[in-house]
Formats: C-alpha cells, sequence, structure tokens
C-alpha cells in the first residue's frame, strides 16, 4: 500500500512539475513578445519613423506613402504575431525585408542588410 501511495505522490509531483515548466516557457515567450512590441511602440522608434515620413512628403509623395504602407505592414505583423509560438520563414522574412526597406529609405546608401538563408528548393520559391 505504501508504495502505491508513493507511486500517486510522485506522479503526481511530476505532473504539477510539468505543469509548472509549461507555465514559465509560455510566459517567457509572452515576455519576448511584449519586449518586441514595446521596442517598435518605443517612443525613440516612433519619432524616427514619424520625422522621416515627414521628410518624405516634402521630398516625394509616393515614396512617402511606400514608406508608411511598410511600417503599418510592420505593426500589423507585430500584432498579428503577439501570441504565436511560431510563424512561417516566409512571414519572418517579409518583415525583415519591410524593415530593411525603411532603414534603407531613411539612411540611403549608409545601410547594407544582408540575408544568408539556406537554398532548399522550398525556402527559395517561398522568399520571392
Amino acid at each position: 500500500m505504501g508504495s502505491v501511495l508513493y507511486f500517486a505522490f510522485y506522479s503526481y509531483y511530476l505532473y504539477t512539475q510539468g505543469q509548472v515548466n509549461e507555465i514559465k516557457r509560455s510566459r517567457k515567450q509572452i515576455d519576448l513578445q511584449l519586449r518586441a512590441l514595446k521596442d517598435q511602440l518605443s517612443p525613440h522608434y516612433l519619432f524616427n519613423n514619424l520625422n522621416t515620413i515627414s521628410s518624405l512628403l516634402y521630398k516625394d509623395k509616393s515614396l512617402a506613402e511606400a514608406y508608411i504602407r511598410k511600417l503599418a505592414g510592420s505593426y500589423q505583423y507585430t500584432l498579428e504575431t503577439y501570441d504565436k509560438s511560431l510563424v512561417s520563414l516566409r512571414e519572418e522574412m517579409d518583415f525583415v525585408k519591410a524593415y530593411d526597406y525603411m532603414l534603407k529609405t531613411r539612411f540611403r546608401d549608409q545601410i547594407e542588410i544582408k540575408y544568408s538563408v539556406p537554398n532548399h528548393r522550398w525556402m527559395h520559391r517561398s522568399l520571392r
């Protein structure tokens, strides 16, 4: 009888430890997502983007419109993927390319970003 009770308590202990670990993992994921969202909503980030848009409106309205669309897309991506634990490589690369576009628009030829993605046929096709 004692070993049955021990087994029951030990099984329950392992179950609760698994639950605690799952909650910790989930909490860590939420913290990372919140940090990414805060970084995009930071006053400095918004200030820089609004100044870029303001400057572009006087120089090139179509470029300003494209910039605004990329900025909106980056916010949309952040909000849509906020509660996801995984996103596709295509979605992530689309976000990176939008951000790259914004940086290149802002800094012109002062910045260069290189992508290094394995050349698997299914990846290559999805990144076009």
